[in-house]
């Protein structure tokens, strides 16, 4: 199972040109999941919102597993993902200490909430973005060195 994510910038800009027929070009590169096991993600933004200042939210993707922390707690979830879907195989739980503010619990908060919702996935090279079920970005993050 492969996934191309990147296309040749000349390929799309060919495309764009009226009576063009481009000719596709090989893929810049190719991402699988399993290229992306075990690797941690920083999140960025969730719903489009950056994270708080000092916050640290870390993701990893598992083979059968999402799990990673918040800054505050500890979160897992059973999750397959395989062709740009995400399926929930168990709930998502975190541990429940207390944030060191309540900005960071508001954004603990809603990190977990988007996380749930999202039902797809697009990696990049060092990126990585979920969605919603309406295709709505729910979590960016940067794949950690």
């Amino acid at each position: 199972m492969t996934r191309t994510l990147i296309l040749s910038a000349a390929v799309l800009a060919a495309a764009l040109v009226e009576g063009a027929s481009p000719v596709p070009a090989a893929p810049v590169a190719t991402f699988t999941v399993a290229t992306f096991t075990g690797a941690t993600f920083t999140v960025a933004t969730v719903r489009g919102a950056q994270v708080p200042a000092g916050m640290v939210i870390r993701v990893t993707l598992g083979a059968d597993r999402i799990s990673g922390t918040t800054g505050c707690n500890s979160f897992g979830a059973g999750a397959t993902l395989a062709n740009g879907a995400i399926g929930w195989t168990m709930p998502l739980s975190a541990t429940q200490a207390r944030c060191a503010d309540d900005a960071m619990a508001a954004a603990e908060a809603s990190f977990l909430d988007a996380l749930s919702a999202s039902v797809a996935y697009v990696l990049t090279a060092d990126t990585v973005t979920l969605t919603d079920a309406a295709g709505a970005e729910t979590v960016a993050g940067r794949r950690d060195p």
